[in-house]
């Protein structure tokens, strides 16, 4: 597959849908296929890793994100503690003109399985990061 220019930098809303609950978090298509991600309503992660690609109208994007849970604690020493998991999900769309330049990229995500397990929406916000600022405000 071989990446847009015309994406580098986009301000994306990624809306996510699996089973029963839906999020939404702020991202950017980095130059180079990295995805960054930003504020969300999803539960948070300490970590995460993404890129894109886009081969005609076909945009597929994959995130891992870490997360903590459990705790450490000396009142019940027989708990799991404190840990770390990793969730990969594969979003696999195309992309909608909406305007001039503003897209929407609609699909499904899949696990590491390939099973799908929801929908997701890629909403252009109409802006672009500009080494640090943003474009189009």
């Amino acid at each position: 597959m071989r990446l847009s220019s015309r994406f580098d930098n986009k301000i994306m809303s990624l809306e996510e849908l699996e089973d029963s609950e839906q999020c939404t978090t702020g991202c950017v298509l980095k130059s180079g296929g990295v995805l960054e991600l930003r504020e969300t309503d999803a539960p948070p992660f300490t970590s995460h890793t993404g890129h894109w690609t886009l081969d005609d109208d076909r945009f597929v994007m994959i995130i891992s994100r870490t997360y903590r849970a459990g705790q450490v604690s000396k009142s019940n020493p027989t708990g799991i503690g404190e840990f770390l998991f990793t969730v990969k999900r594969r979003f696999d769309g195309m992309v909608e003109p909406i305007a001039e330049d503003i897209v929407n990229i609609g699909g499904v995500m899949m696990n590491e399985e390939e099973a799908e397990v929801g929908f997701f929406n890629l909403v252009d916000t109409g802006l672009v990061e500009d080494v640090g600022r943003i474009k189009g405000e």
